[in-house]
């Protein structure tokens, strides 16, 4: 009679009758171990598919058939049964398989005695067969590319024998130690340590029993090819608890067993303890990882904390292909059993869920559904994992179900997205077994009543560092973006692929990458392997493209996760047709969108919603919100392309949709609702700005017009200038592009309006000159009240940041009659505003008070959060330099919670700038407040884009920090300040920080060049009249002048002379009414200094002829030196 044996321990061969087969192509080979492994029945259908499924299903069946009749001539008719459209291994086939032998002897081995946790060495003869069977591991070396899904199954089945392997291994060596046959269990512990080079627990096995064996130089250097390989491959140190077992080793610490039992001869107390061991049969150990588990603290607290609640006994973790489903729940279940620990970045409290709890007392078990073609293959798998062998004489279910009845144990299903026709059996399994819980991994919702649901969505990001964003003001540090879990699973990728990868050096771009694959684990591990070939930068690029740079460059890696693509498309096909055409549709939002925006412009209603959540394309966030995986929402964009009639309807929609939107709450940002106006856009502004940047034809335009106003609006209030200016560039060259000579009336407003508002962004940018000639295009065209209001009002801003009074006061003048004109009662209130600071820049300090005044009973009436803040910001200014601190304070305090509470950055920043002029006021302690204000503020402002506060905040600062004693960073601040502004050309604030640097440069004792940069402020702020500054720089140069009174080598007459020259500075300075109280304040402190210091005649002659003086007299004297030489 024939027999057939397969022996798939290694590379896999047929023998038959004891000679060799050869099979000439490798696909029958593969086909007959399918077959025979799975001892399934198969549909015709499905073998094609698994191994032609790159063929039609025509050429795949024609393909099969003679696959099979070429192994019925080679091996005999006998062997395979071909029924109707199924295929089979007959059931009386005269065939073996070495790995059958092996699972027959692991069943056959029989139980530790009582009491004992290792078997005896006589009763190891099963355990010690099964060894010699696994040669290798299953079918080393064969593969098939192009059958990505056998190759998955290949892959399963290698790992579950050997984990099988593993256990009974461990089994050998306590039984060889117990006996103190060493050689034999250094032996089995070599081979387990073979099987897996990075397992530290076969290690420290090898180094305990080289110890005990009396090798104690070989179990140290067993540590240090430990610490190598770890090194190398993972770029980690050895475990605590194996350094610990070295320590103990390398001092002499270590106490040596002499043997268990009648074969150790000696019979001493053991020393440490023996490994856990199972009962046999042997069930499969939880899968091992040989990469350190990354992050997903929060997800691991949440899983565990449902685990252990009483209710909740089928846990189903959903999510996209590629998400780190099957990892995270192998983290769970090795929480749950004890042995986790390999958590980078992560800590846990095991009191309720521990490897002691009497839930799970029977255990915690791995399935792993993936080779699993049908649902009558998973009671057998669970059966398999658990070690539990079926006997005869009741169906399969009904014993494993009796098995399961008194058990407390977790089950771990993975992969269970291809079975969901079987999910019943799990409600039938928690129905018999009261004790059992079941944590599921899907890619879709079981959509049972008993099921627990739990979407998993990307792993942590750092978030987008933007002031625009209510309560974030600064970007996170370096060490902080570090510490997210994305950020860290690319870093711990990339050094194992590039060996002198410096994550440092490539921060912004990491974060860049793991944002465009939105924290999925798999696309970011995908990317980094490509660094042995680009670098960070290039593989953001090629991300941008499209997903197909995202496959695997390691070649022991699943088939299904080698390829993004193939990730997407196989989640794709488990779609049905209208779930795809509500995902094409839907991949035209960003940033997420809500259910009332899905029907309106994809016409998916809740139904197709909560089905699409149910599927993990789609998820829910806490505020209500549904968001698409950025890679799903790519790939699905790209289905919705390949059907451009339904691109363009669709889009049309979406860009109707949310332009209205943006007109709907223009009325609210100018009233009391302005908060809840501001974040409603900036909830949609991701959406807003791609329904902004696309307009096709007039309709979109007209639809932009009606938006214009308030997207402008949004991104002042949010200090989002330069993307504000970006949208509104883009939208002019698209009107531009389009309309090419043929522009009507609304077109010509439309341009005149976008040119106008580009214009105020330049201003809050510092770009002057660009700004002019904005507003210049308008004013030679427009008629529009409104319109020119609005320009003058921004005109006048630009001519003030000059330093042109004159001009600045015309213009907004102008704006007030033209917002009178029209009745714009806001208009109105701003160019009082801009009134009231021109005044009070230019030192009419009473005249600003009078107009911010009138502005804030005009703002009073609008009841509008952003133009009363800065009403009354202006208001704290103009009564700041009247010297009335407390008031001053009050008000910017007050200014400060209006901005606050719209989110305004630039607001926040101003009434925390000048909360520091405040302090500096103050002076004496509170000095250390003003710089600390001056660093908020200016981190704001260079955040925002916004120049002149930027410069005006570091004059600040270094006026501060030099009467505080901290020239080096006054030194280094002004010195930004006018770098700043001397690249823009703005008088107003170089002369700011020339003033900063000359107090500086003072403070130093470089008095030579603390003089130069005073006079040059002098020159610059007389030139353009702008005499706070000129004053400023006067009592400065009269503290240089004290200074130098004090210089060695002088006598006492041109001591005196400068100490004269300085008083009659002082008493110019004091007298001025355009000085700022808090200079005037420290010029009357050195007047009383030098007043101490000299004669009673002298002191008062000299004041007297310094309040006699002109400004230009004081001038002229400085700027020729008489005065100062």
């Amino acid at each position: 009679m024939m027999q057939l044996r397969l022996y798939l321990f290694g590379s896999p061969r047929v023998e038959r009758n004891g000679q060799p087969v050869e099979l000439k192509l490798r696909k029958a080979l593969a086909l007959l171990v399918y077959i025979a492994v799975t001892r399934q029945s198969h549909s015709r259908d499905l073998l094609a598919s698994l191994f032609w499924g790159d063929k039609g299903q025509q050429t795949a069946r024609a393909n099969l058939r003679r696959t099979l009749h070429d192994l019925g001539q080679l091996l005999g008719e006998q062997l395979l049964e071909a029924v109707a459209d199924r295929v089979a291994l007959r059931a009386d086939a005269p065939i073996w398989l070495d790995i059958d032998q092996f699972q027959r002897c692991l069943a056959e081995a029989p139980p530790p005695d009582p009491g004992q946790p290792y078997l005896s060495a006589s009763r190891l003869a099963p355990l010690v067969e099964a060894a010699d069977l696994y040669t290798a591991d299953f079918m080393a070396g064969f593969s098939l590319p192009d059958c990505p899904e056998f190759d998955e199954w290949q892959f399963f089945q290698r790992e579950e024998l050997r984990r099988s392997f593993a256990m009974l291994l461990g089994q050998l060596i306590l039984a060889y130690e117990a006996e103190g046959k060493w050689e034999e269990a250094l032996r089995y512990a070599r081979r387990w340590l073979a099987l897996d080079p990075l397992e530290e627990a076969a290690h420290r096995r090898l180094m305990q029993l080289y110890a005990q064996a009396g090798q104690g130089s070989a179990a140290l250097r067993q540590y240090e090819e430990c610490a190598r390989v770890l090194a190398q491959e993972l770029d980690a140190p050895p475990s605590a608890e194996t350094t610990a077992l070295y320590e103990a080793i390398r001092t002499r610490r270590f106490q040596p067993n002499q043997g268990m039992g009648n074969g150790g001869g000696g019979g001493n107390e053991r020393h440490h303890s023996p490994l856990p061991t199972p009962s046999l049969p042997v069930p499969y150990p939880l899968p091992a990882q040989t990469t350190p588990f990354v992050g997903r603290q929060q997800e691991l607290a949440e899983l565990l904390q449902r685990l252990n609640d009483p209710d909740c006994r089928l846990l189903t973790l959903v999510g996209p292909g590629g998400i780190g489903k099957t990892r995270l729940a192998i983290e769970v279940a090795q929480q749950i059993s004890g042995f986790g620990g390999g958590t980078q970045g992560a800590t846990f409290d095991r009191t309720d869920i521990s490897q002691d709890n009497p839930k799970f007392k029977d255990g915690v078990f791995f399935v792993a559904l993936q080779p699993v073609a049908a649902p009558s293959g998973i009671v057998p798998a669970v059966a398999d994992a658990m070690g539990f062998r079926f006997y005869s004489g009741a169906p399969p279910q009904e014993q494993l179900l009796g098995f399961l009845r008194e058990k407390q144990m977790l089950l771990v299903l993975d992969n269970f997205e291809h079975l969901l026709t079987g999910a019943s059996l799990v409600v039938e399994l928690l129905a018999g077994a009261p004790e059992l819980k079941v944590l599921v991994t899907s890619r879709e919702a079981l959509k049972l009543a008993e099921e627990w649901f739990h979407p998993l969505t990307g792993m942590r990001l750092p978030p987008v560092a933007s002031v625009h964003t209510p309560g974030v003001t600064s970007a996170p540090t370096a060490e902080k973006i570090a510490t997210y879990d994305a950020v860290q699973l690319f870093i711990q990728t990339a050094r194992r692929t590039a060996v002198d990868f410096q994550p440092e050096a490539h921060q912004e771009q990491i974060v860049r990458i793991c944002r465009l694959v939105d924290g999925m684990p798999l696309g970011i591990v995908l990317a980094a392997s490509w660094l042995k070939v680009l670098s960070c930068a290039q593989i953001a690029r090629e991300i941008e493209r499209g997903v197909d740079i995202l496959v695997a460059r390691h070649q022991n890696v699943p088939e299904r996760h080698r390829n993004m693509r193939v990730v997407l498309e196989q989640s794709w096909r488990i779609l049905n047709t209208e779930a795809q055409e509500a995902l094409k549709r839907l991949s035209v939002f960003r940033g997420g969108f809500l259910n009332e925006a899905a029907a309106a412009v994809a016409g998916a209603n809740l139904l197709t919603l909560a089905d699409l959540v149910d599927t993990a394309w789609v998820y829910r966030t806490p505020d209500g919100r549904y968001q698409m995986h950025e890679l799903l929402r790519q790939f699905a964009a790209e289905q919705l392309a390949g059907d451009t009639t339904h691109e363009d309807t669709t889009r049309g929609r979406h860009a109707a949709y949310y332009l209205e939107l943006v007109a709907h709450r223009e009325p609210a940002l100018l009233g009391p609702e302005q908060p809840a106006a501001v974040d409603g856009i900036a909830a949609e502004i991701d959406n807003i700005q791609v329904a902004w940047a696309n307009p096709a034809n007039q309709h979109d335009f007209d639809s932009m017009g009606q938006a214009l106003q308030g997207l402008y609006l949004f991104f002042v209030l949010r200090s989002r200038y330069a993307e504000g200016r970006e949208a509104f560039s883009h939208a002019l060259r698209q009107l531009d592009n389009l309309v090419a000579g043929n522009e009507t009336l609304a077109l010509t407003r439309l341009r005149q309006r976008l040119i106008a508002r580009l214009g105020a962004f330049c201003v809050s940018q510092g770009d002057l000159e660009t700004a002019d000639s904005y507003f210049e295009a308008v004013l030679g065209q427009s008629a529009d009240p409104r319109e020119l209001a609005f320009v003058h009002i921004h005109s006048g801003l630009a001519s003030r940041w000059r330093g042109n009074r004159t001009a600045a006061e015309g213009a907004l003048q102008q704006s007030l009659a033209f917002a009178r004109q029209s009745g714009d009662q806001n208009q109105m209130a701003e160019a009082l505003l801009g009134l009231a600071d021109v005044a009070s820049s230019f030192g009419a300090f009473a005249e600003g008070e009078r107009f911010a005044r009138e502005a804030l009973a005009l703002c009073r009436q609008l009841e509008r959060p952003d133009l009363t803040a800065a009403v009354i910001a202006s208001l704290a200014w103009a009564t700041n330099c009247l010297g009335r601190y407390t008031e001053s304070e009050q008000y910017y305090r007050e200014s400060l919670a209006l901005s606050e509470s719209i989110g305004n950055p630039f607001g926040i920043g101003l009434a925390i700038q000048f909360l520091g002029w405040v302090a500096y006021c103050e002076g004496g302690e509170r000095l250390a407040d003003a710089l600390a204000l001056y660093e908020e503020a200016a981190t704001i402002f260079r955040r925002i884009g916004h120049s002149n506060h930027l410069a005006m905040a570091l004059g600040d600062y270094a006026l501060a920090a030099s009467e505080r004693g901290e020239y080096e960073a006054a030194l280094r601040s002004a010195q930004e300040g006018l770098a700043i502004m001397e690249a823009l050309g703005h008088h107003n604030l170089i002369c700011y920080n020339l003033n900063g640097l000359g107090a500086a440069t003072c403070g130093l004792d470089d008095l030579a060049a603390s003089r130069r940069y005073l006079l040059r402020s002098l020159r610059i702020s007389i030139g353009a009249q702008i005499w706070d500054h000129a004053a400023v720089a006067l009592y400065l140069l009269a503290r240089v002048l004290v200074q130098e009174s004090r210089s060695a080598g002088l006598s006492e007459a041109e001591q005196i002379q400068k100490q004269v020259q300085a008083l009659e500075l002082l008493a110019w300075v004091v007298h001025q009414p355009t000085i700022w109280q808090p200079i005037r304040d420290r010029a009357q402190k050195v007047q009383a200094e030098l007043a101490d210091t000299l004669p009673p005649d002298i002191v008062a002659a000299a004041s007297e002829r310094g309040k006699q003086k002109t400004s230009d007299m004081v001038v002229v004297e400085i700027l020729q030196g008489t005065s100062t030489n």
